[in-house]
């Protein structure tokens, strides 16, 4: 019990620290080039969830991968390589985290900016929802129950 409440505490620590880092650095001060528009940010959104199921294919068919993987949980080890969920679901967070905070930053400093700052929002969405896929797609390696 007490090594699961350690490890939501060091996952919460972890987005946390993001989130203030992303605070020290600021808003998005400059388009990108090309700018961002919706387009682009659905492209980013649809590369998030392709990415993150490549990602875990690639995982899938590695033959030193365990048996069966485990559902995302803020309480286990994020750090496990036989556990590949554990910290793509933290890397999701911390990007989604650290871009709410850009975004809200931008947003209010410099609106014209606002979808630049989404990018990397919308990608950790999508990172999100292609690890809860992953049980749909990689049924095999989810224990049934």
């Amino acid at each position: 019990m007490i090594n699961m409440k350690k490890w939501l505490y060091i996952r919460l620590g972890i987005v946390a620290a993001t989130a203030a880092f992303s605070a020290l650095a600021g808003p998005v001060t400059a388009h990108s080039d090309p700018p961002v528009g919706l387009r682009q940010l659905v492209v980013g959104f649809l590369f998030g969830i392709a990415g993150m199921l490549v990602l875990l294919a690639l995982q899938f068919l590695n033959k030193r991968s365990p048996e069966s993987w485990q559902r995302p949980t803020w309480h286990e080890k994020p750090f496990q390589f036989k556990q590949p969920l554990q910290f793509l679901h933290l890397g999701a967070w911390i990007l989604i985290m650290s871009s709410l905070v850009t975004a809200s930053m931008t947003w209010h400093n410099y609106p014209e900016f606002t979808l630049d700052a989404l990018m990397p929002l919308v990608i950790g969405i999508g990172m999100m929802l292609g690890v809860y896929l992953a049980p749909v797609v990689f049924r095999s390696k989810y224990k049934s129950g």
